[in-house]
């Protein structure tokens, strides 16, 4: 027998067969429409998480160059005679126009701080960051004035009893991770990097999607965060005081130039 008359007999027993079936069951009106019941969650969840990833590295780019352009525009400040020096006044401008940046994106889960560093050199040529001043806008976390380094022996007897001059950790640690605040990246102290007086940014974004996927059940799509942190060296070469800083400001007196030794 040949395979299409084999072919034939197959598909005419099937015929005989299914006249047994009730009429309901041998009905095949809205297959189609069945079968893009089924797949259209599966489709739409595909295309709803692409738009949501696309648009949240989207945002996350928009928090690098955010936090470029805050580290950036602060490094820039200059003095006719002495320091240059930042006020109140100044670190509003410095927010409100990096804020800027995140258009179209809400900036209202938007956090920076704003940082001055200072490395220095010890007697034995080792590189060590302390924060001077840290500035925080939205509720950002501000760089601490103790890094807990315990390690660390400054040259005066004074601070060598207080741990609160410590410096900051190396490690080059993401702004979404828990005690960022306290680790500045390895190649700010290792071995032949600069002195110097470094202005750093740290910005943190909430990332929230218009939809939420909760008709799946994906409780970890609810948000997205992100962060970024830049730092620049100071423009001038000198260090940007601000000692008149007062609104969301932390002052590190205890980490002034005057009191260490390089």
């Amino acid at each position: 027998m040949s395979t299409s008359a084999q072919d034939y007999g197959g598909a005419t027993a099937r015929h005989r067969w299914m006249r047994f079936l009730p009429a309901r069951w041998r009905d095949d009106r809205g297959v189609a429409a069945v079968e893009f019941a089924i797949i259209l969650p599966v489709m739409l969840g595909l295309y709803l998480s692409t738009a949501v990833t696309t648009k949240a590295y989207m945002a996350t780019r928009k928090v690098a160059l955010v936090a470029r352009a805050l580290a950036d525009i602060a490094s820039r400040q200059t003095a006719a005679t002495g320091n240059p020096t930042v006020v109140d006044s100044d670190m509003t401008s410095f927010f409100a126009a990096a804020a800027t940046i995140m258009s179209p994106y809400t900036s209202s889960t938007l956090k920076m701080t704003l940082s001055r560093i200072d490395v220095i050199k010890d007697s034995s040529s080792n590189l060590w960051a302390f924060t001077n001043w840290s500035v925080t806008n939205n509720s950002g976390t501000a760089r601490p004035c103790n890094g807990t380094n315990s390690s660390f022996v400054l040259s005066k007897a004074t601070w060598a009893t207080d741990s609160s001059t410590y410096p900051l950790l190396t490690g080059d640690v993401s702004v979404t991770t828990s005690g960022y605040q306290k680790y500045l990246p390895p190649e700010y102290t290792q071995s032949g990097a600069p002195t110097g007086f470094l202005i750093v940014a740290d910005v943190y974004y909430t990332y929230n999607p218009g939809f939420t996927f909760r008709v799946f059940n994906w409780s970890n799509l609810t948000s997205i965060n992100t962060g970024w942190t830049q730092a620049f060296w100071s423009r001038t070469g000198l260090p940007i005081v601000g000692s008149s800083l007062s609104t969301n400001a932390t002052k590190c007196t205890q980490n002034n130039s005057s009191n260490r030794t390089s």
